[in-house]
């Protein structure tokens, strides 16, 4: 395990070295994007930087700059929000990938705090094939987590956004940044033909918010960081 694992503080030799012998490495991947009026717009940003950053400490992969941007869906005319086209997404973790390539990286831990950014890092690895191996570590194991910590419903089976989940984890990385006394529940009525084309969030949610985070606290954060630490980890080391 190297002692530093931010592949960005070393100088070229000493991460060539690592690089080729490591031959692993983490990229985060999150989002600009509008969480409500209580969760600050880099909320998927910090939760994949965090889950991350404690992933190459306990498995030596070397750890890359985070990319901030992503593919921002649903809330893409929301104040403060900043997309990428999925293609354009694609193409920097591509480009990215390559470069990592050339010093004998073999392996890319892309840990994603996007769900939208999920397509765009398949894309990815689907285009670079077998030689330079990326995976997609999209929140793993979230569901199952949720059924023991989370006590709110799901708006949305499969979805979650600046609700109890993502506010948890924010009060438990940087509570400085969360306005819980803005913190609303929002469970808005779903339009007849949600799921079956796209529907921009402002049609249906004002607050950008779909479910309930103001039950949420950082003791549930913790244990829900924990839990997808551990599941990254366990993928990294194993394969």
């Amino acid at each position: 395990m190297n002692d530093n694992f931010l592949s960005y503080e070393l100088t070229m030799d000493v991460y060539g070295d690592l690089a080729k012998r490591i031959k692993k490495a983490i990229l985060p991947v999150g989002a600009q994007e509008a969480h409500g009026l209580h969760l600050p717009l880099n909320t998927d940003s910090i939760i994949a930087y965090h889950l991350a950053e404690a992933a190459s400490k306990k498995t030596g992969a070397l750890l890359i700059p985070l990319l901030p941007y992503g593919h921002v869906r649903g809330l893409k005319n929301f104040h403060g929000s900043i997309s990428l086209s999925e293609n354009t997404l694609k193409q920097i973790i591509v480009e990215i990938s390559k470069s990592l390539q050339k010093d004998g990286i073999e392996k890319l831990y892309v840990i994603n705090g996007n769900i939208p950014n999920i397509q765009s890092i398949d894309w990815a690895s689907e285009e670079l094939g077998p030689d330079f191996k990326i995976f997609n570590l999209t929140f793993p194991g979230i569901e199952d987590i949720c059924e023991k910590t989370c006590v709110s419903k799901q708006w949305h089976k499969g979805m979650f956004h600046a609700e109890e989940i993502e506010t948890s984890l924010i009060l438990y990385l940087r509570p400085e940044l969360v306005k819980m006394e803005k913190a609303t529940p929002n469970y808005p009525q779903k339009p007849r033909d949600f799921g079956y084309r796209f529907i921009p969030w402002e049609e249906f949610s004002k607050l950008g918010i779909i479910g309930d985070p103001s039950v949420a606290n950082a003791e549930k954060g913790k244990i829900i960081f924990e839990y997808l630490l551990a599941k990254i980890v366990e993928i990294i080391n194993n394969t």
